[in-house]
């Protein structure tokens, strides 16, 4: 009996994933997980990626191995590469088969499943029902509008300690970093000496300007945290931003009542990108990492979720963008702080 090798993407978005139906051959009208034969030198991601370009015109990201099915059908045998994916866009477009749905675990049982793909159910029930607990919230350009703050507090110290001024989009590219990196990113030269007064004329501009340019949080979200707290999830936030400052700025914007942990750069070692900022916050909250959704602005905050095993959403209306989210791993990508809810 001859062995067919394929692979196959199981399209999860949020607590549904996609289901296609067969529009050709024997087994029209049976529904499958998209996907398609490997071809020579292939690996099986590589294989998925193109399959899935081929049959919906759109691109994914391959979440993780879920498992290998080997199957007898009556003419061959069938070893097909199953993989958790997510949609890096919206674009859907069904050039092979005839029909496509989005399936909760309710669903799954109410369409005819090819016998290879059936056997995945059990496995999928179980991804599904392994929902997010608990969500971990950068600060700065994800939940409260610093970026006025930031740039203006740099460039008043720059000025008191007479070196040059760096443009906006520098001083941009350094958020999600400790201080301490943040200044050596910009002037990589400086005397290790000179850092401690850097931070100091930093901390003391910092706190007069805080008073006179206010961050803001950005739209919806005290409603989405107070909905979101509401409905039982853990809530929690960690910063590159000192922990004083942090905790500071959750109480004046009225949000910390929803905020259940606070971790900020001085409670590391290791700083964003590294995972230690969700390792440590998934031991104070007794979570798995596949529980775990991280939120931020930054490709830095991505990597760091990643790293650690968690999920990730990107948003776009902070100091990074949709394309260098999506370059950096991100699961999701969101333009407005309330679609978070639709998420999970």
């Amino acid at each position: 009996m001859k062995t067919i090798e394929v692979v196959a993407a199981i399209i999860r978005k949020g607590d549904k994933i996609f289901a296609t139906q067969r529009g050709y051959g024997e087994w029209k009208d049976w529904w499958e997980f998209p996907g398609g034969k490997m071809e020579p030198g292939e690996t099986p991601e590589e294989a998925l990626l193109r399959e899935i370009r081929e049959e919906l015109d759109t691109e994914i990201r391959i979440d993780k191995f879920l498992h290998t099915v080997e199957w007898d059908y009556p003419d061959f045998h069938l070893t097909m590469h199953c993989f958790m994916s997510s949609l890096l866009n919206d674009a859907l477009h069904l050039n092979e088969h005839e029909a496509a749905r989005w399936l909760g675990v309710s669903d799954l049982a109410t369409v005819n499943w090819l016998p290879a793909d059936i056997s995945l159910l059990p496995l999928i029930k179980n991804e599904l029902e392994s929902m997010i607990k608990l969500i971990i919230f950068d600060f700065d350009g994800t939940l409260a509008d610093t970026r006025e703050l930031i740039v203006r507090t740099n460039q008043e110290a720059q000025r008191i300690m007479g070196y040059p001024i760096t443009d906006e989009a520098g001083i941009l590219k350094t958020i999600g970093h400790p201080l301490r990196e943040c200044i050596l990113t910009m002037y990589p030269d400086l005397p290790p000496e000179a850092l401690p007064l850097w931070v100091k004329t930093y901390r003391e501009v910092f706190d007069v300007f805080k008073t006179q340019i206010v961050p803001q949080l950005f739209p919806n979200v005290k409603k989405t945290l107070a909905s979101l707290a509401g409905n039982g999830y853990k809530l929690t936030v960690a910063s590159s931003r000192g922990t004083g400052s942090l905790t500071d700025f959750l109480r004046e914007m009225g949000i910390a009542p929803y905020i259940t942990y606070v971790l900020g750069a001085d409670d590391v070692k290791l700083a964003k990108p590294h995972p230690e900022p969700v390792l440590k916050t998934l031991e104070a909250m007794s979570c798995d990492a596949s529980e775990a959704l991280v939120v931020g602005d930054m490709p830095v905050d991505i990597q760091m979720g990643l790293s650690a095993g968690a999920w990730t959403c990107g948003v776009t209306y902070g100091n990074s963008d949709r394309e260098a989210l999506l370059a950096a791993g991100a699961h999701h990508v969101i333009s407005d702080f309330s679609e978070l809810e639709s998420l999970l």
